[in-house]
C-alpha cells in the first residue's frame, strides 16, 4: 500500500495554495504521512488523507478538500473511493473537520464561487 499512497501524493503535492503562490506540499498542508491507501478489493482502494490548513481559522479549507478531491479523480489511475479530512486540531471548527459535510453546508452562489475558483486553481 506504501507504493500506492506515494503514487497519490505525487499527485497532490503540487497543487497550489488558494491564497499564496506555493504548493500544498511547500506549505506543509499535505505530506507524505497525510495520505493512507487501504485496499478495499480486487483493484479498488480506500484513500484517506487528512490534511492540515495552514492556519487554525483558514476560510479555504473546504476549497483546499474539494481540489484534492477533483485532482485526484482526474490524475489517478486505479479504481477508488476517496475520504478527505482535515486534521484534527489544525482547525477552528472541529465540528466541520470533514471538508465534504462543511461544504456541503454553504449556500448554492458560495458553491459556485468555490467551483469557479476551483476551475483557475487546476488550469
Amino acid at each position: 500500500m506504501e507504493e500506492k499512497a506515494l503514487e497519490v501524493y505525487d499527485v497532490i503535492r503540487s497543487i497550489r495554495d488558494p491564497e499564496k503562490p506555493n504548493t500544498l506540499e511547500e506549505l506543509d498542508v499535505v505530506t507524505e504521512k497525510c495520505v493512507e491507501v487501504r485496499e478495499l478489493g480486487e483493484e479498488e482502494y480506500l484513500i484517506i488523507i487528512k490534511f492540515s490548513p495552514t492556519v487554525p481559522h483558514c476560510s479555504l479549507a473546504t476549497l483546499i478538500g474539494l481540489c484534492l478531491q477533483v485532482k485526484l479523480q482526474r490524475c489517478l489511475p486505479f479504481k477508488h473511493k476517496l475520504e478527505i479530512y482535515i486534521s484534527e486540531g489544525t482547525h477552528s471548527t472541529e465540528e466541520d473537520r470533514s471538508w465534504q459535510r462543511c461544504f456541503a453546508g454553504h449556500k448554492a452562489s458560495e458553491r459556485v464561487k468555490v467551483g469557479r475558483s476551483l476551475e483557475t486553481l487546476m488550469s
